[in-house]
């Protein structure tokens, strides 16, 4: 009998997890959405949850605050997955860990780069856009471009330690060097300001970080 209730509360877990999973995605889905049509400032916890179908109270406890959504908003964004990924724990950083050359790790890097600045850059973009409203949200925006910062610097790092290709400056250098040339403001400047395709700001990208990085 004993048994038969353990299965039984593992189960009522399981679905409990998963129907909180898909109120939280339905939650950033509704916000993402109010966000990009009408401004980050315009928005209220109450309009995301009746957009979400879900009391404002179930926002407030999935998030704590819309400063929190909107950070989680961008996470999940970068990471491109139902739930947040740490950095160095992902699929692509331990493919990129077993290629054998530096020039190899860093061509790598980069196309995800571009993969994600794709994906990511009307989050970023609506951040730029929240932080003229909302100056509050200026610590956010820091606290993502340190946290890139420090993550591409650790990326570096397998640059520096792979065979083949060598770094022309010390790690620190490079990384900041990566930091600056794929920011998500770069990206925007060309892919939509200046209307450049997909194709054109990697080969750019990859054609610029790999003679600044790499001494040949």
């Amino acid at each position: 009998m004993a048994k038969a209730v353990k299965a039984k509360r593992g189960y009522v877990s399981t679905l409990r997890t998963g129907q909180a999973r898909a109120t939280r995605a339905r939650i950033l889905a509704a916000a993402q959405d109010r966000f990009e049509k009408r401004g980050y400032a315009a928005i209220t916890i109450a309009e995301i949850a009746r957009a979400a179908k879900v009391s404002p109270e179930s926002v407030y406890a999935a998030f704590g605050s819309k400063r929190k959504l909107l950070a989680q908003m961008v996470e999940l964004a970068i990471s491109g997955a139902d739930e947040a990924v740490p950095m160095l724990q992902r699929g692509w950083v331990e493919t990129m860990r077993w290629l054998p050359d530096g020039a190899e790790r860093l061509r790598y890097w980069i196309g995800h780069t571009c993969e994600t600045l794709e994906r990511t850059g009307p989050v970023h973009a609506l951040i730029r856009g929240a932080v003229a409203s909302e100056p509050a949200l200026a610590g956010l925006r820091r606290e993502q471009q340190d946290f890139r910062l420090r993550m591409q610097a650790r990326l570096m790092g397998l640059i520096e330690e792979a065979g083949g290709a060598t770094l022309r400056h010390d790690v620190a250098t490079s990384a900041q060097t990566f930091w600056a040339l794929a920011s998500p403001e770069l990206h925007h400047l060309l892919r939509v300001d200046r209307g450049w395709s997909k194709a054109r700001y990697r080969g750019w990208l990859t054609d610029a970080l790999e003679t600044l990085l790499l001494k040949r």
